[in-house]
């Protein structure tokens, strides 16, 4: 019986503020291996072409050095503008989804212009889970995410109270691959 009491209730408001916020959280690891590629790859260009090893080689991989960045930018952007098109769906409203957590599980709900919806979903059932400054991310699987804004929890326990719930994500995702990332 004590798994149908909600322990914690938050109520997000999905904007466009919020989807390029998951997307900052989901390409911020990608950017800094793509980082450090480059560099890497920077740093090979420059040795050929001093050491006097092949010159092509070294402009080349300077090239892609400098260009990797420029192009993985590019696709940021359009991940980001595919994502804020689709929410436009809404018609410019905002869509607000209520969280309820309970032991067990999750119970999102809301109400839009496309209609009701209401969802439960176990811990088991998501992915991994992202902390950024504002927001928890629980990843379901590559094309959904869950974005809950910790402004919207009644009290700033609640915001630990829930930390502790996403914990489960990880201990019900044992032995296969789960983290928390935490920016």
């Amino acid at each position: 019986m004590e798994e149908n009491i909600c322990l914690i209730r938050n109520k997000t408001c999905y904007n466009k503020k919020t989807y390029i916020e998951l997307n900052n959280a989901l390409f911020r690891n990608k950017f800094l291996i793509c980082s450090i590629i480059c560099l890497l790859l920077i740093g090979a260009g420059i040795y050929m072409v001093i050491a006097g090893f092949s010159k092509i080689f070294g402009i080349i991989y300077i090239a892609f050095g400098i260009l990797a960045p420029i192009f993985f930018f590019v696709m940021f952007k359009i991940s980001v503008n595919k994502v804020v098109k689709n929410s436009e769906r809404l018609n410019g409203k905002d869509l607000i989804v209520h969280f309820d957590f309970y032991n067990n599980y999750i119970e999102c709900s809301g109400d839009n212009e496309v209609g009701k919806f209401d969802r439960k979903l176990g811990y088991k059932d998501y992915y991994k889970y992202i902390e950024t400054k504002d927001y928890f991310i629980l990843i379901i699987d590559k094309g959904q995410a869950h974005i809950i804004d910790k402004n919207g929890f009644d009290s700033p326990s609640d915001i630990e109270d829930a930390r502790k719930l996403l914990e489960k994500i990880k201990l019900v995702r044992k032995g296969k691959k789960s983290w928390k990332i935490t920016y």
